[in-house]
């Protein structure tokens, strides 16, 4: 059988685990687009996630020495720091673009302000090759890439791959209603208030209908959730 995206993704997931070994993975969660495959439950939308050769991760690091003595380990692992100057934390593995980002913001002089929570929340998670990682919980997915649009989307919901992944999950995992709910008030409010700003936005319903293959029962379907979240903050 011929595997689609999000069994690709999979693999790459794993191979990247693989290399890092159990000591160093068991201290990262993997975050970011690689990991939508792998939290929506709605298999039909499992099948349109999109594909991508960058693989995220966080990891806690204490002080700058951790992150030194971190380095070396990668170094080792094979893998290899990118020559690409904007981007500090990025790392090559074969053909595969491995950003592994401190949640302390100081150590690199930047971060996602939910980082140091959705490392906390991320949950065990064993992939169909048999690896066992730690991923991203779904709403702390939500959290680090609305953060994520904030800091780079220039307002653009059509062209953002942080908003196509945001409403994807979305789209995919209708329990992530549940799961918002059940967070604390500052979280819950900060969902809330984006999906509101989000929805004032005319060019969001066409992400909206971008996401959903412009199927206006599931278009409809999406939009609703957005609006109940939005109220529930």
């Amino acid at each position: 059988m011929a595997m689609n995206v999000s069994d690709d993704l999979e693999e790459q997931i794993a191979h990247v685990a693989n290399r890092l070994g159990a000591r160093l993975c068991n201290r990262m969660a993997f975050v970011g687009g690689c990991v939508t495959g792998l939290l929506v439950s709605d298999p039909i939308v499992r099948e349109t996630i999109r594909a991508t050769k960058d693989i995220d991760l966080i990891v806690d690091v204490i002080g700058f020495a951790d992150y030194v003595r971190l380095q070396e380990s990668l170094r080792k692992r094979g893998f290899r720091e990118s020559m690409n100057e904007e981007v500090i934390c990025r790392w090559s593995l074969d053909d595969l673009t491995v950003d592994i980002m401190p949640t302390d913001e100081n150590i690199l002089t930047f971060s996602n302000r939910w980082y140091p929570d959705a490392i906390r929340s991320a949950f065990r998670h064993k992939i169909r090759t048999g690896t066992k990682i730690h991923i991203v919980s779904p709403p702390f997915f939500l959290a680090t890439k609305i953060e994520a649009f904030l800091g780079r989307g220039d307002g653009d919901f059509l062209a953002s791959r942080d908003i196509e992944d945001i409403l994807t999950l979305l789209d995919g995992r209708p329990e992530v209603e549940v799961e918002i709910a059940a967070q604390n008030m500052e979280f819950r409010q900060y969902i809330a208030g984006h999906f509101s700003d989000f929805l004032s936005e005319s060019s969001f319903e066409y992400a909206l209908e971008s996401v959903t293959r412009e199927q206006s029962a599931r278009t409809q379907a999406l939009f609703q959730r957005i609006q109940r979240i939005a109220q529930k903050g």
